[in-house]
This record gives C-alpha cells, sequence and structure tokens, in this order.
C-alpha cells in the first residue's frame, strides 16, 4: 500500500547502507553495535565529529566523557 506524500519521509541522501545512518524519526537504533567508533553527529543547533565509546538507553557516551541525548540527534553517520 502505498502512503500519501504527506506521510512519506524523504531522505535527501545517497545511502551505500541503511545501517551507516541513524535517523531520530527512527525509534531502533542499529547504528550503535561496535563500539569505539568515530561518528559525525548532527544535532538542531550544531554539527561535529566525535568518538563514541558506549550507549545507554537514551544517551551515547564519548571518548571525552559526554553524554549526548539521543532525541536531540537529526542524524549520526560513521566516520
Amino acid at each position: 500500500m502505498k502512503l500519501p506524500d504527506i506521510f512519506q519521509n524523504k531522505i535527501e541522501e545517497n545511502l551505500k547502507n541503511s545501517m551507516e545512518v541513524f535517523y531520530s524519526s527512527q525509534k531502533e537504533v542499529t547504528i550503535l553495535d561496535d563500539f569505539p567508533f568515530f561518528a559525525h553527529i548532527q544535532t538542531k543547533n550544531q554539527s561535529f565529529k566525535i568518538k563514541i565509546i558506549g550507549n545507554t538507553t537514551n544517551y551515547l557516551v564519548t571518548a571525552n566523557g559526554k553524554m549526548i541525548y539521543l532525541k536531540d540527534c537529526l542524524s549520526i553517520k560513521k566516520i
């Protein structure tokens, strides 16, 4: 069944493998299986590169000890 355009999420990027990108509208986070890894994270306010060493249910844990709230992330790409 094809949904009307108003209900379709459009992904503007060319993806080689959808497992490399996390979109916050999806509830499943498959990118976070292998630690540590470097990632490019984009939030509403900023875009940065950082090393991810772990995660909890709601947060990413970085190598410098900061916690990033997953729902604030618009996208996370492995580098």
